[in-house]
């Protein structure tokens, strides 16, 4: 087992020559856990192409592998993270999300394709760790791959969980690579037990209306002299709830004509107020100095904007 060990770090680390890109590092960490005869693997691939564009360009890709390890193998899922956190800063790679040895309920959702309303979650699971990267597809700009990996330790000395590649259309790309969609993928920590067993659009804007009341709060709290990092934490969550709330009705019963134009006045009205919210924080010392409220503003804003869009 040394021996494997060994000969697995050796060529990780003939892998992470300059030469080799983030994209292919990760991949190749990826094919060496998948092709290990010792690893059960289970594989469900689908992509897709544009015939009619000048090269036949790939547009949609999702590739889910399933697998299952004895606890000695561990070392195969090592290099595949030591391979992450090696291209994290990677000059293609603009969205780098984790969630380990931690009991966050952030689920994190990476888009596939070209519609907003095609994705797969990962940390569904709360006792799942995970991993994601995106990096813009050198070739077309509007365009990402992301890579996840998502596993937990089994109680029979098993290591279990997923491998996926998605590609997609970038769909709300911004200059200054804050927006939750600039790595093309959703940061959605939420109250699933409310927004899982909302059963008719009515209920959805009730919930609507009780997280619009919260983000009321939030916002006045940011408009005051001294802010901290706890209103960042208030008003990113009830924006991702909103998000997801919006999100999950649309895909099981729809919205009317009506009810869809008042999602988007409301939405409307608070991004506008959030907007001015930031106006009036750029004059505060401490807030330009904390830029992880900043662009956890940012990151709220383009929410609401998001959901504005799949409606």
């Amino acid at each position: 087992m040394k021996t494997m060990k060994l000969w697995s770090t050796v060529l990780l680390w003939s892998l992470m020559m300059p030469a080799m890109n983030a994209q292919n590092l990760v991949q190749k960490t990826f094919d060496l856990l998948v092709n290990n005869k010792n690893v059960s693997v289970s594989s469900n691939l689908a992509s897709s192409t544009t015939p009619a564009l000048p090269g036949n360009p790939l547009t949609s890709m999702c590739n889910v592998y399933t697998f299952s390890m004895r606890n000695n193998y561990k070392f195969l899922l090592d290099d595949i993270l030591t391979a992450f956190n090696q291209e994290k800063n990677g000059s293609n790679c603009y969205s780098s999300e984790q969630r380990i040895n931690d009991n966050s309920k952030r689920i994190y959702s990476l888009y596939i394709g070209d519609d907003v309303n095609n994705t797969i979650d990962i940390g569904t699971d709360r006792e799942c760790n995970y991993i994601a990267q995106c990096w813009r597809d050198s070739k077309r700009r509007t365009y990402r791959y992301a890579y996840a990996a998502e596993w937990k330790n089994d109680d029979d000395n098993q290591i279990s969980g997923r491998l996926i590649i998605t590609y997609a259309k970038i769909h709300n790309d911004n200059s200054n690579g804050n927006s939750i969609t600039s790595g093309n993928s959703d940061n959605a920590e939420y109250p699933q037990d409310i927004i899982l067993n909302i059963r008719s659009s009515e209920e959805a804007l009730a919930v609507f209306s009780r997280l619009k009341d919260l983000a009321d709060m939030n916002i006045k709290a940011l408009s005051s002299a001294n802010v901290s990092t706890d209103e960042k934490n208030s008003v990113e969550y009830t924006a991702m709830s909103i998000y997801q709330t919006v999100k999950q009705t649309k895909l099981k019963y729809s919205f009317t004509s009506g009810e869809k134009k008042l999602l988007k006045s409301e939405l409307t009205s608070m991004i506008k107020r959030l907007k001015e919210a930031d106006h009036t924080l750029n004059s505060n010392v401490s807030y330009t100095k904390n830029c992880i409220l900043a662009n956890s503003i940012m990151t709220s804003i383009n929410y609401l904007e998001l959901t504005k869009k799949i409606l």
